[in-house]
């Protein structure tokens, strides 16, 4: 081959290239040969003829093994040119340091044989392994980092395992407290249910009756306003058994907004009117206008705006002496969807002390606060305003100056019907306005209800109508299975059957009453949502909650009533 010349005559230039030491020694360890790798990286001056054993001189063990393995290469017999295979030995060299740092070699030696057979040579190869070693050690190093770092870990998840133990523990003592507590809130719903409907039935009778015998005038002035006075007094702790199941339902977190179409106008005239009494007692003036244009039906919880526009008036009638109570209504925000409100309550009353302010709207707190107050109530009435108004999207605020009077005002966020806009007006009272509602026609209406003094509040709100009475569910059932009636007025607990299981059977289709379809108004004194939602599913068209308000029973018969 034509460049096999080239490669034999320069074949020490070629050896000088290799990365791995070379060295030729004779059978006395005389140095023949070494390449420019040798010279570079061992620390000793080599020259040509110098003896390998005399780089040992200082290391006994290593240089026996150095001339043990190079005298076995030269001098022991083998036979291997036919089988080509060549004996290697591989020696460690000791450490060796240099300038770049410590050097980590493996050598081989191996036989150079001539063309007779002949071992006269050896040749040794020299390795450097340091990176490889580094790699080791770091290796080494690692692992007796991670070795401590499993101990830290060993100990952390043990530690953890304790903390999840722990945890796990308090998590059944917080559920058995929640369960506790669940437990504890329903036992509780269940009593106010209760205590509602015992004080809600026997109040039902006196503010009906009392408001009957007002109405009839049949007393003398004297015993009108004694009249006056228990029917005022039943109406203030009416207000405080609603304020005390209110404020159970705030936190419990149940209180709802049941929106609905509604007139504002309506609305408006219906709170105003149920002052009418209370502010000619007082010699005061309650009036509304609205000062902007606004629409008359709107989308919104009417009856929560009720109590809230009745709480903040009553509040002013009661701390206002002399003068008047101004209610208006204005836009705030306005888009296509819906409507921002503002209502302002404003009086000329005794006014509350700056201090005062912040505190009146928490919970059972009064701007008087001493034993000998006097004013009545819990002072709730606030508290739970300030609930409903920001449930309904809005806020509320108060104005006030000691002596001057104040300004309660809120914002509600009602929704917008394709109904008309009320334009700019405004209406008053200064002496009780409430009339009986005339009746178009006589109606046959069954009145389902046990207790005997709410069976005399109904008879007297309705004796223009032909009243038939049942003391129970059972009874009731009876009568409409022989008689045609216009329209039930069905109380929910009574003995033998209740309202609920009657309202089933009425409109079972295979029962055998005369009108399935006969509407059927309940009046109850259970007034928590969940017991009115039940009524409406067990097939009641409507539901009235004790104590009974003449007007609204009068508009629930007109509108269920099959006469024009």
């Amino acid at each position: 081959m034509e460049y096999a010349p080239f490669i034999l005559n320069n074949a020490n230039e070629i050896m000088n290239c290799l990365d791995v030491g070379l060295i030729i020694v004779d059978i006395d360890y005389t140095i023949l040969f070494f390449n420019e790798w040798v010279r570079i990286h061992l620390p000793y001056s080599l020259k040509k003829t110098t003896r390998l054993i005399e780089l040992y001189k200082n290391y006994p063990i290593q240089q026996k093994i150095i001339t043990d393995c190079i005298h076995e290469a030269i001098t022991k017999q083998m036979t291997r040119k036919l089988s080509q295979a060549f004996h290697t030995w591989s020696v460690p060299l000791p450490d060796l340091r240099f300038k770049d740092g410590l050097m980590r070699q493996t050598c081989t030696v191996s036989p150079i044989v001539y063309e007779k057979g002949d071992r006269v040579c050896a040749m040794i190869q020299i390795l450097d392994e340091s990176d490889a070693w580094l790699r080791i050690y770091s290796l080494r190093q690692i692992k007796s980092e991670l070795s401590v770092q499993n101990e830290q870990m060993k100990k952390i998840n043990a530690e953890l395992e304790k903390e999840i133990s722990l945890r796990k523990e308090t998590e059944q003592i917080l559920v058995q407290a929640k369960n506790e507590a669940e437990k504890a809130n329903s036992t509780k719903d269940v009593f106010l249910a209760k205590v509602s409907h015992e004080m809600r039935t026997p109040m039902n009778a006196i503010i009906g009756l009392t408001d009957r015998l007002i109405r009839q005038n049949y007393f003398l002035p004297r015993d009108k306003h004694h009249t006056k006075i228990i029917k005022l007094s039943a109406e203030n702790l009416m207000r405080i058994i609603n304020d005390l199941i209110d404020i159970s339902k705030i936190e419990a977190d149940k209180i709802e907004i049941i929106s609905g179409d509604f007139s504002l106008l309506s609305m408006l005239e219906t709170v105003i009117q149920s002052f009418s009494a209370h502010v000619h007692e007082k010699g005061l003036k309650l009036y509304y206008s609205f000062i902007s244009p606004v629409q008359d039906y709107l989308i919104g919880d009417s009856a929560r705006l009720s109590q809230i526009l009745i709480n903040l008036i009553n509040n002013a009638i009661k701390f206002t002496p002399e003068g008047e109570i101004h209610l208006t209504i204005a836009v705030e925000q306005e888009t296509h969807k819906y409507v921002l409100l503002r209502f302002n309550v404003t009086d000329t009353g005794i006014g509350i002390p700056p201090e005062k302010i912040e505190e009146i709207f928490k919970p059972f707190v009064q701007v008087e606060n001493s034993l000998d107050r006097s004013h009545e109530g819990l002072g709730l009435g606030l508290s739970i305003i300030q609930k409903l108004v920001h449930l309904m999207g809005g806020t509320l605020g108060v104005e006030s100056q000691v002596g001057k009077g104040s300004n309660f005002w809120f914002t509600v966020r009602l929704g917008k019907t394709r109904q008309n806009v009320r334009e700019k007006q405004s209406t008053s009272i200064t002496s009780d306005a409430d009339q009986d509602k005339s009746d178009k026609c006589v109606l046959k209406i069954l009145l389902a209800e046990d207790n005997p003094f709410n069976q005399e509040v109904v008879l007297s709100f309705l004796n223009n109508h032909q009243i038939q009475i049942a003391n129970n569910g059972k009874e009731a059932i009876e009568i409409l299975q022989k008689e045609h009636m216009d329209i039930v007025l069905m109380d929910i607990e009574m003995p033998h059957m209740d309202g609920v299981e009657a309202t089933r059977i009425i409109r079972d289709k295979n029962s055998s009453v005369l009108n399935h379809d006969i509407p059927i108004i309940a009046l109850t004194a259970h007034s928590f949502k969940k017991n009115i939602d039940n009524y409406l599913l067990a097939g009641m068209n409507s539901v009235i909650t004790k104590p009974i308000n003449i007007k609204t029973l009068l508009d629930e018969i007109e509108k269920f009533s099959k006469y024009e």
